[in-house]
């Protein structure tokens, strides 16, 4: 008799022991699971980290090519060959200028104080130089 409570009292904790060792394991499957779900997560959060960093920098390297453009387009109506300011295509000091033929000594503003006079001398330099230009053609 004595053996045999005392085989059913290693067999309990033998069952018991195995028991506790399945719920481990279990625990370390659920565990190891959770792991790499968020292994899974920190990925697909860098790789968002890393598309987003890129349209970032594509979208910087966009702003700087348009502010080249604008400051581009900024020279050329100011100053550059087809200038609205000072070019040769000007609408105020260039070649084909609406207020002086390019020479600057000759400007009216040189020659006038009131207002009224330059802009009327301005305009007769336009036609002025309409003139010369359609005789040109």
């Amino acid at each position: 008799m004595f053996t045999s409570t005392f085989f059913v009292i290693c067999y309990l904790l033998f069952v018991i022991c195995y028991l506790l060792f399945v719920i481990c394991y279990l625990l370390f499957v659920i565990c190891y699971l959770l792991f790499v779900i968020c292994y899974l997560l920190f990925v697909i959060c860098y790789l968002l980290f890393v598309i987003c960093y890129l349209l970032f920098v594509i979208c910087y390297l966009l702003f700087v090519i348009c502010y080249l453009l604008f400051v581009i387009c900024y020279l050329l109506l100011v100053t550059g060959n087809w200038s609205l300011v000072t070019g040769h295509w000007s609408l105020i000091t260039g070649n084909w200028s609406l207020i002086d033929v390019g020479f600057r000594k000759l400007h009216p503003t040189y020659f006038f104080k009131d207002r009224a006079e330059c802009e009327s001398v301005d305009i007769l330099l336009f036609d002025l130089k309409l003139l010369l230009v359609l005789n040109d053609l």
